[in-house]
């Protein structure tokens, strides 16, 4: 994301807040992590308009074609997670589960986990492998790696879900912007 959006971002965000008589800063910082030339960048700009681009390093063998990642505040630290995209043997693109933090991420699962019928996302302190096809398995794996459930859902997703990380929950919109 360009510098320029970022801050028209964080000023929309606190206008709005300001609006709507929510809470109104003397201090904000918007954080934007964005996949771009084979890696992670966390973009920073901070209330008095420096503006710092960080690279986090991604342990992982291969080559990446693709990452999307939540974030998790805890304390004063910031938790990561979901998925990076590569391509197996047959050059079909999988997803394989990550978490970490703002220094590196790392894929938590072995790589006979990593699927091309799911998409990851981090809710709180858990991996979810959402099947995108019928018939296929889900996941829910620990951020740690750990495999605490694999089953069959009637509930299949594509890469357009947000996170409501305060709620726990995921959030879907349909072509017409309806939740």
């Amino acid at each position: 994301m360009e510098e320029a959006a970022i801050r028209a971002l964080l000023n929309s965000l606190l206008m709005c807040s300001a609006a709507f008589e929510g809470l109104q800063p003397n201090a904000a910082e918007l954080k934007v992590f964005e996949f771009k030339d084979g890696g992670i960048q966390m973009q920073t700009l901070t209330w008095n308009e420096s503006f710092v681009s960080t690279p986090i390093n991604i342990e992982f063998d291969g080559t990446i074609e693709g990452a999307r990642l939540q974030m998790v505040v805890n304390g004063e630290k910031i938790e990561l997670g979901g998925q990076v995209s590569s391509r197996d043997s047959d050059r079909g693109l999988i997803n394989c589960p990550v978490a970490g933090d703002t220094n590196e991420v790392r894929v938590v699962t072995r790589s006979t986990l990593c699927d091309s019928n799911f998409y990851v996302y981090r809710v709180q302190d858990k991996l979810y492998g959402l099947a995108n096809m019928a018939d296929k398995l889900s996941f829910i794996f620990g951020v740690d790696g750990s495999l605490i459930e694999e089953k069959k859902i009637p509930l299949v997703v594509n890469d357009k879900l947000g996170v409501n990380q305060t709620k726990g929950t995921l959030v879907y919109k349909d072509g017409y912007g309806m939740c």
